[in-house]
């Protein structure tokens, strides 16, 4: 259940309560709230089925039972966080309070942004493989794909287009490109 006060319409404010599986009102909850738990719901979903099937597929090749993989990447990839939220609950009140930890919060957080960075860098230097190039290469190489990736930015950061729409709009940029390259 989320829960939550939000505010009307006309101003007033209301506590709302409402199932993740089901939709709620527009009225009642914010969009970006709804929104954001059904993306998070999804991404536990991914992260406990390749956490599982990773666990499985080591534990078969290791010569171990395969369901016993699957209870250890289980337990694996959830018991880390849990451990720290609760662990830290007690003492948070205290904790968020002194300039050290905001201090500490605000590194983690750009080390964080910077391997995000990172990765997406990556992916743009090797991210267009060919038939000529099975290692990859950079898509700076081919204009077209700055105009994509420009255009899907613009969108979502400026005009507010939804993000599954861009990621569309590049798959239809990819198809004009391949028409007029390729065809």
């Amino acid at each position: 259940m989320v829960t939550g006060i939000s505010s009307l319409r006309d101003g007033s404010r209301r506590g709302t309560s409402c199932s993740v599986w089901l939709s709620c009102s527009p009225s009642l909850v914010p969009t970006s709230t709804v929104g954001s738990i059904r993306v998070l719901v999804i991404t536990l979903q991914l992260t406990t089925t390749v956490a599982v099937y990773l666990g499985t597929l080591t534990a078969s090749n290791a010569g171990y039972p395969a369901a016993a993989g699957a209870v250890i990447g289980y337990i694996g990839i959830f018991a880390p966080g849990i451990i720290m939220v609760h662990g830290t609950m007690g003492i948070w009140k205290t904790l968020r309070s002194r300039p050290w930890v905001k201090a500490i919060l605000r590194g983690i957080n750009a080390a964080a942004v910077g391997l995000i960075y990172t990765a997406v860098y990556r992916l743009w230097e090797i991210g267009y493989v060919d038939v000529s190039m099975s290692s990859g290469a950079s898509l700076g190489r081919e204009p077209w794909w700055v105009v994509t990736t420009a255009t899907s930015y613009t969108a979502t950061a400026w005009f507010g287009l939804p993000v599954p729409v861009a990621i569309l709009l590049g798959g239809v940029m990819g198809l004009i490109w391949y028409g007029v390259v390729k065809a």
